[in-house]
């Protein structure tokens, strides 16, 4: 019997879906509308799925003694230009693939694992490139979706500059094909907060 299937898959993608949590929608920004689209992902993690930076684990899956190596990860990326066909995908891991785009598509990941804890909680690089998408020419009228993969509790200084976010708890390797379909309107987050979300410095 094999360890993986496509029966298997379609579990890991629906079990990514139904724990999503859309944390903000400001003017029904998501689902997007994708004809004729400029749709920039934005942040390295949009294009990895892995970091040899981290102690042990992926960026989607976590890590720690419950960590299952897998070779079948599906970056962001490459999930939405597989599912998105009528729009123009672009990428890049600052924000200079987002001027003169319609949506920035921004993936940020907070890691944490079994034996090295977080030294805070913040979501790393999210504010910063939050602002940096804005000082773009355009980059007022720039939608931006942030997808957090988290591990836990982050705070949100971010929130505020975003039009729209989903969080996902450690995704697992159909992160791509899911975050296609969530943004796309063609399946629906619906999870739930099971945490508090922190101010900064609260």
């Amino acid at each position: 019997m094999p360890a993986t299937t496509d029966a298997h898959r379609a579990v890991a993608l629906n079990t990514i879906i139904e724990s999503a949590i859309l944390l903000k929608n400001e003017d029904d920004t998501l689902p997007l509308t994708t004809s004729g689209l400029k749709i920039a992902l934005i942040g390295r993690y949009c294009n990895q799925t892995e970091d040899k930076a981290l102690k042990q684990g992926s960026v989607y899956l976590g890590g720690g003694s419950g960590f299952v190596m897998t070779t079948r990860s599906i970056s962001p990326l490459q999930g939405v230009q597989d599912f998105i066909m009528d729009a123009e995908i672009s990428f890049s891991a600052d924000a200079s693939a987002a001027e003169g785009a319609d949506v920035a598509v921004f993936c940020a990941a907070a890691h944490s694992e079994e034996g090295w804890d977080r030294k805070n909680l913040s979501l790393p690089e999210a504010a910063d490139l939050v602002v940096k998408l804005r000082a773009l020419p355009g980059g007022a009228a720039l939608k931006v979706v942030i997808l957090a993969s988290v591990s836990g509790a982050v705070t949100t200084e971010w929130l505020q500059g975003a039009d729209a976010a989903l969080f996902l708890f450690e995704p697992g390797e159909q992160v791509g094909p899911a975050i296609a379909r969530l943004l796309t309107g063609a399946a629906s987050p619906s999870g739930r907060l099971p945490v508090s979300l922190p101010e900064v410095d609260e």
